[in-house]
């Protein structure tokens, strides 16, 4: 595996103006002092009513950023879909795309590890709340327990070596997994609509290729979030369910055939 040329970031960001000021800079020292790699940090503004994009804009003259928009808000997944093919596009096989929540809730100062493990041979490193240091941090109740039911009902029917926390956002992935995932699903590779396209999207990339997982310590502090929670609990929860029966249905097929899902 070859060294890291490139680090890009993507930040999903839907009416996050009290949360960009702090955790953009927080990305570039952290990584900054850590690696040669060029930094590119790619914000999604999707559709935000509050000052957003004028932040984000205003943080790229003075930091690696770019923006991109949706007029409207069309969700998480479709923000995945826009900042993984942007930064696909631009990364070469061994360079590192992280996506991390921009809510403050994702700690930057676990990036350089993150990254290293990339740079060590892994094809993806997780944030994690279930490796031993991890742990959810005044994380609501309804959110927890929904949280770690997900994450042990997809651990038990796709089990993928090395990883624990199926649910979480905050991963980095080394580019070339991410093309292949495209090479092989295209515009399929994320086709849930609420936050369950994080575990659709590990789950996708391991049946295209196995993946060598490795997970970092992530203490996950719901305190620092400033701002309402984007995720509609119910929803989320009824998807889930439809998404594991469907996946275990048309992964299985696929691999007792030993075709492509």
């Amino acid at each position: 595996m070859g060294v890291p040329r490139k680090v890009l970031v993507v930040v999903p960001a839907y009416n996050e103006e009290g949360n960009l000021p702090s955790l953009l800079p927080a990305i570039h020292d952290a990584l900054a002092r850590s690696t040669d790699a060029t930094l590119d940090i790619i914000v999604v503004n999707d559709g935000s009513r509050d000052r957003t994009l004028e932040v984000a804009e205003g943080l790229g003259r003075s930091l690696p950023v770019r923006v991109i928009s949706h007029p409207t808000n069309l969700g998480v997944a479709r923000v995945f879909m826009t900042g993984l093919r942007e930064a696909t596009a631009s990364a070469a096989d061994d360079d590192v795309i992280v996506l991390m929540e921009a809510d403050s809730t994702n700690d930057p100062e676990l990036l350089p590890e993150m990254v290293r493990r990339i740079g060590e041979g892994y094809d993806v490193a997780i944030g994690s709340r279930y490796e031993a240091g991890g742990r959810y941090h005044r994380f609501p109740l309804k959110r927890t327990a929904l949280s770690l039911g997900a994450n042990a009902l997809v651990r038990w029917l796709f089990p993928i070596p090395g990883a624990r926390d199926y649910t979480i956002f905050y991963r980095a992935y080394r580019a070339g997994a991410l093309k292949m995932g495209f090479e092989r699903f295209g515009d399929r590779l994320i086709e849930t609509r609420t936050f369950v396209c994080n575990a659709e999207l590990l789950i996708k990339l391991h049946s295209a290729r196995p993946l060598r997982v490795s997970e970092v310590p992530l203490v996950y502090r719901y305190d620092l979030k400033k701002g309402r929670s984007k995720m509609p609990v119910m929803r989320t929860l009824r998807e889930y369910m439809s998404f594991v029966l469907r996946s275990w249905w048309t992964l299985g097929r696929a691999r007792h055939k030993g075709g492509t899902p």
